[in-house]
Formats: C-alpha cells, sequence, structure tokens
C-alpha cells in the first residue's frame, strides 16, 4: 500500500505542473488510483521532502571500470535519482555519488552497491581464469565487457519491468493512452533532483567514459545474461531484503 501512496503522490505532485496536458492526464489517473483502494488524497499527501546527495565508498578509475558509470546511469534513471562521480583533486580514482529524494536514494544506493559487488566478485573470478592466457590488457578489456554487458542487461530487464506494469495497469483501467502518459511521468527523474544536481556540479557536464568493448563476446554475452537475471524482480527483491 505504501508504494500505491507514493504514485498518487507522485502523480497528484505532476497535476500542478504547467502543461495542461500532462496535469489532466496525471490527476485523472491519482482519482482512479485513489477509487481503486479507497483513499482519499489526504491519506496520501506527506511533508514536502529536500533532495539529498549520497557519495558511496564505490571507487573507479577510467582505464579499468568505465562500466560502473553506465551501470550508475541505468540503476539512477530507474529509482528517480541522478548519478555523478566525486574525486580529490590530483586523484585519479572517482566515488560514484547519487542525488534524489530520501527515499528513492535509499534504494538506488543500496542496489547500486549490491550490483558493483556481484559484477567485481564475478571479474575477480574471470581474471583468475584468464590470468596466464591472456596478458594484463586484454584480461582487463574482458571484466570491461562483462560489465558493460551487465549494465545493458539491466536496462533491458528494467524496461520489461516497466511495459509489464503498464500493460497490466492498462488492462484494469482500459485507458492505455492516460496510463502509459502517466506511468511515464512517474518513472521519470523529478525536475527537483535534476535541478538539485545542476546546483551542485555548477552547470558542468556530466562525465561521460568512453568504454571500448566487444559486444560479440562471449563476456559481454555472460555479462548481458547476468544484467537480465539480476533485474529480474524476484532477484531484486532478494538482493535487497
Amino acid at each position: 500500500m505504501n508504494d500505491i501512496r507514493g504514485k498518487i503522490r507522485k502523480l497528484l505532485a505532476l497535476a500542478t505542473s504547467p502543461n495542461e496536458n500532462e496535469a489532466k492526464s496525471a490527476l485523472l489517473r491519482a482519482r482512479q488510483l485513489m477509487a481503486k483502494h479507497k483513499l482519499r488524497e489526504a491519506d496520501c499527501v506527506e511533508a514536502p521532502k529536500e533532495v539529498a546527495k549520497t557519495i558511496t565508498d564505490w571507487t573507479a578509475t577510467k582505464r579499468s571500470d568505465p562500466w560502473m558509470i553506465t551501470l550508475a546511469e541505468v540503476i539512477a534513471s530507474h529509482y528517480c535519482c541522478e548519478p555523478f562521480t566525486n574525486s580529490k583533486k590530483g586523484k585519479r580514482t572517482y566515488n560514484s555519488g547519487f542525488v534524489g529524494f530520501p527515499d528513492d536514494l535509499e534504494v538506488c544506493v543500496e542496489v547500486y552497491g549490491y550490483a558493483i559487488g556481484f559484477v567485481k566478485r564475478q571479474n575477480a573470478d574471470r581474471k583468475a581464469r584468464l590470468k596466464g592466457i591472456f596478458n594484463a590488457d586484454a584480461i582487463r578489456a574482458e571484466c570491461i565487457t562483462y560489465g558493460i554487458g551487465f549494465a545493458q542487461g539491466l536496462q533491458n530487464a528494467y524496461d520489461k519491468q516497466e511495459r509489464e506494469t503498464l500493460a497490466g495497469e492498462e488492462a484494469e483501467s482500459g485507458n492505455a493512452e492516460s496510463n502509459r502518459e502517466s506511468w511515464g511521468l512517474v518513472m521519470s527523474v523529478p525536475k527537483e533532483v535534476s535541478d538539485f544536481l545542476t546546483s551542485l556540479t555548477q552547470g558542468a557536464k556530466a562525465k561521460t567514459w568512453n568504454a571500448t568493448y566487444n559486444a560479440s563476446s562471449g563476456a559481454f554475452s555472460d555479462g548481458y545474461q547476468a544484467g537480465q537475471g539480476f533485474g529480474d524482480k524476484k532477484a531484486l527483491k532478494e538482493a535487497t531484503a
């Protein structure tokens, strides 16, 4: 029920949008959900929350871990947060950070930490297997490729979840167009979060770490399948329990 209340809260907030069509669509969907679950608007309203930020202990370098940036972007967008990197002057390592509303941020950081730990363990095993067969650069490339594959597989799993959720709601309400628009609005990163990140970075563009990887390799395929499995609802629930 808390998830339903949270969704209604977001829709009610979007109902104040200056875009008339977006506002009407969000308000209609909020009223549909309140009627279905026998909730009043007062049951769903809570005190305004401030955007928060977290800098994780996970560190990356451009040479060895560019996949971590891609993974942060995938997970952050799914939980309505924004990622950023933090580094000390003169250091080559970067800490992954996120901004978002407290409830979203807590889940985002937890899932990211579990995902990073999983990929690093898989890559540690991969390094051990390939040691003595390939040189250090080739092994590094294999690990990067696995990480990129994992991130793309996870994105695919998230997209599938959202399509299935939307299809279920459309079947219940019978209003496909309204549901599609409302769901897209709810799942988008709130403007307050994006504005907070802009102020935090003083308008600087987000770092992009271009990673070279082989999408036809076994490492990419292994990572992609693992990412899809990690994104499974049951697996994700067990991982964050």
